[in-house]
């Protein structure tokens, strides 16, 4: 896998799979123009702000807002670490990781609402 360098690549992109194994990245081009919106509206460099900076940024905003672009950003974010999840998860059935793969990519947004959720005084157990 091709890990991805900048941070546009790294909340635009998407991973792609090609006869069960990964096959390059896609890029969504209406995230890839949100991100270089923002990184303009914040006037910083995109390598001079990491990926902490950033996924706190869209976090934030799907927090305040609900957003798509935020949610889409933020699975984008994921690719890499749902990938190797699925990876490891399907370790002696190659053939069934972009099965997993979508399994765990698919929990995004639910995933966000649930850290929403557990900021929040008083809130239930999250769940996945």
């Amino acid at each position: 896998m091709q890990l991805r360098q900048r941070m546009i690549e790294i909340f635009s992109t998407f991973a792609q799979f090609v006869n069960d194994r990964f096959g390059g990245w896609a890029i969504d081009s209406r995230l890839q123009r949100s991100m270089q919106q923002a990184i303009a509206q914040t006037k910083l460099e995109a390598t001079h702000s990491g990926e902490a900076f950033w996924s706190l940024h869209w976090y934030r905003l799907y927090q305040s807002q609900q957003s798509d672009f935020a949610v889409g950003h933020l699975a984008a974010y994921l690719q890499e670490t749902c990938y190797w999840a699925a990876h490891r998860m399907s370790a002696n059935e190659l053939e069934q990781l972009p099965d997993y793969f979508q399994l765990a990519i698919a929990r995004c947004p639910k995933f966000c609402k649930a850290i929403a959720l557990s900021r929040e005084p008083a809130s239930k157990p999250m769940r996945f």
